[in-house]
């Protein structure tokens, strides 16, 4: 059954756009807060794709959990550029920062401190996403290093 439900998040994330009764719907059938790592990384996605508040807690449990596979969370909740998703990820990299794997948590830092090239660059990762430009490289918002530069910001 895991393999089923990791196939129709994939499948709902390439979706633009998901109505919270949709993603509600979703959320109970499936029980995906209780399912394994894969399963709940894919429902963290699309509640922060699709910005359903109401699940923000999963989120932030899974980034504190699963602290490896949560490293591309917190890029995909930077990109949104919204400010209630961006607070909740300095809240669980406070939570967590002294216990991150040392690597893992300078990725982080750095899409923390970096800016989204957005409308200004029109360049997008997987599932739509913008990528990351900042000082060490250029990210997508799964928080994969796709190349670094000493150029500095972009």
């Amino acid at each position: 059954m895991s393999d089923q439900l990791v196939m129709l998040l994939e499948l709902l994330l390439e979706e633009e756009e998901l109505s919270a009764a949709t993603v509600r719907a979703l959320q109970r059938t499936y029980n995906l807060q209780n399912q394994d790592a894969e399963v709940r990384h894919r429902w963290c996605e699309l509640v922060v794709k699709h910005a359903y508040t109401q699940a923000y807690r999963d989120v932030e449990h899974f980034l504190v959990h699963d602290q490896a596979m949560g490293v591309y969370l917190y890029g995909e909740l930077m990109v949104q550029e919204d400010p209630e998703q961006q607070a909740l990820v300095r809240r669980c990299l406070s939570l967590v920062t002294e216990q991150m794997d040392q690597s893992a948590r300078r990725v982080v830092e750095d899409m923390v401190g970096c800016r989204w090239g957005r409308q200004e660059f029109g360049v997008r990762g997987s599932r739509g996403f913008p990528l990351l430009f900042c000082k060490r490289g250029t990210y997508t918002s799964e928080g994969c290093a796709l190349s670094f530069s000493n150029r500095g910001e972009v």
